[in-house]
């Protein structure tokens, strides 16, 4: 039951809250006041009208009219609030409603002699709540100059009337004073109410401040060590290029054997550049959220061959074998063209650079069991240790395999195709033994499953039967 009532008042608050104009909601002290005369307004709307009720009831017209005029006038306060957006104004307003209320009652209830004045003495602690500075203290001078005047007027023996029946003096006198304890408790309870929640409100702010300066200053160090590792990687493939176009400049005589290797040389050394060049543009787009991916019908054969042919001269040099289940790899996914080519990209290139000379890289793909196309790329290098393996798809992780045939690495291309992966609904895992090589495994959705909208039967799926030699193609 407890929980139920916490419930119901913390919807309350919520959807009082939604009368503060949105101007207020990043200033902690205007949204404090803010919170404090809507919720007052509010509640001391419903308590007046109450007691009009109730003076209504035992024929006290005149006090009746008073008492619901102010709870009209309070009652608008949260929607003045939200036309003005001043504070100063509606805090004016209470001021103002609250003294001539209560001195409006005092000459109609006796004066000195009656509860009133005990509601007029309280005017302080509400102006000094609900509005601040120079106001605050001008309606409590207000306030005392009214309660001095009627004491002067009460001493020197003037008597204020009383406009209700003599009979209901007592209830009155009581009705009064027993409401004017709840009143001012409630009141201190929406005022201490509120600061804890403007208080709680400031802690997460400065929380969400402090990871926020963390995570940008995380960020700050991991684009300059980003420009750092990048200037260094930049550096030599830019002296290979300046190195060689430089003789192919001055000896005019070379023979066309060694125009064709030092063109070789400057190719490679521009795509060396390259690739560097579009892990600095990815980690932007991915860091910036800026990766829209666009998935549609995208066939795996033409990409993954495009891809290995592209790295054929690299393979090649180091007498690598690339073989392609053919048969395999006839399938089409449902993922963006472009990101699925830097994808594989990157774990072909990795493939063949952490290769030892003279082994094989084998591809092939199949359908899992939750109706993925699986795509394996599996090597015969060094494989990874389980430490490592940890830390394989983190930004600018240093692992212990080291390139074979010099090339540089910068501990980026994985932790971007595991990025891209996930954004088209993906996975890319690894499977090694330390000594025996790696299996880097792509997962992306099945097109014909998209388009169909609906899962075959997996458990009739038959995985393929293990590739023959007629069924691999040889890319070296």
């Amino acid at each position: 039951m407890v929980g139920k009532v916490k419930s119901w008042l913390a919807g309350f608050n919520f959807e009082w809250d939604q009368l503060i104009p949105d101007s207020m909601t990043s200033q902690p002290e205007a949204h404090r006041r803010a919170r404090l005369q809507i919720q007052f307004g509010i509640i001391g709307a419903i308590l007046g009208c109450f007691y009009a009720l109730f003076y209504f009831l035992i024929d006290h017209v005149v006090g009746s009219m008073i008492v619901l005029a102010c709870s009209f006038i309070i009652l608008t306060v949260p929607k003045l609030l939200e036309k003005f957006k001043r504070l100063e104004l509606t805090g004016n307003l209470f001021a103002i409603t609250l003294v001539a209320g209560f001195t409006g009652l005092c000459l109609i209830e006796g004066g000195m002699a009656g509860h009133a004045l005990a509601w007029l003495a309280t005017i302080p602690l509400f102006v000094l709540l609900l509005t601040e500075g120079k106001v605050a203290f001008t309606w409590v001078v207000v306030s005392v100059l009214v309660g001095v005047a009627l004491g002067v007027a009460h001493l020197n023996g003037y008597q204020f009337p009383t406009l209700y029946p003599q009979k209901y003096a007592a209830i009155v006198q009581f009705a009064g004073y027993i409401g004017l304890i709840p009143f001012v408790g409630m009141l201190g309870y929406i005022f201490e109410r509120t600061r804890h929640q403007t208080q709680d409100r400031l802690v997460n702010t400065l929380n969400e401040l402090t990871v926020a300066n963390a995570r940008q200053s995380k960020l700050i160090d991991e684009k300059d060590e980003f420009l750092e590792i990048a200037a260094h990687d930049l550096n030599n493939p830019l002296s290979v290029i300046s190195c060689y176009a430089d003789m192919l400049s001055i000896q005019p005589s070379l023979d066309q054997e060694n125009v064709r290797k030092k063109s070789k040389e400057i190719l490679n050394s521009a795509n060396r550049m390259l690739q560097i060049i579009k892990n600095l543009l990815s980690i932007r787009e991915l860091e910036d959220q800026a990766f829209h991916y666009k998935p549609m019908e995208c066939p795996l054969g033409p990409i993954l061959e495009q891809v290995v042919r592209d790295f054929s001269i690299a393979a090649a040099s180091k007498n690598i074998k690339v073989l392609v289940n053919q048969p395999s790899i006839d399938f089409s996914l449902f993922a963006d063209p472009g990101a699925t080519h830097q994808i594989l990209e990157n774990l072909i290139s990795n493939a063949i650079k952490y290769s030892s000379f003279s082994t094989k890289i084998r591809i092939s793909a199949s359908r899992s069991r939750s109706g993925k196309i699986l795509i394996d790329i599996a090597d015969e290098g060094p494989g990874l240790s389980k430490e490592d393996q940890m830390d394989l798809f983190k930004k600018f992780s240093k692992l212990s395999p080291a390139p074979t045939g010099g090339e540089s690495s910068n501990g980026l291309g994985l932790w971007i195709v595991n990025m891209m992966a996930a954004a088209m609904d993906g996975d890319v895992t690894c499977v090694s033994v330390l000594g025996e090589g790696s299996t880097f495994t792509l997962e992306l959705p099945e097109w014909a499953r998209i388009e169909r909208g609906v899962f075959r039967n997996i458990s009739s799926v038959v995985q393929p039967e293990p590739p023959t030699s007629d069924d691999l193609v040889l890319v070296r």
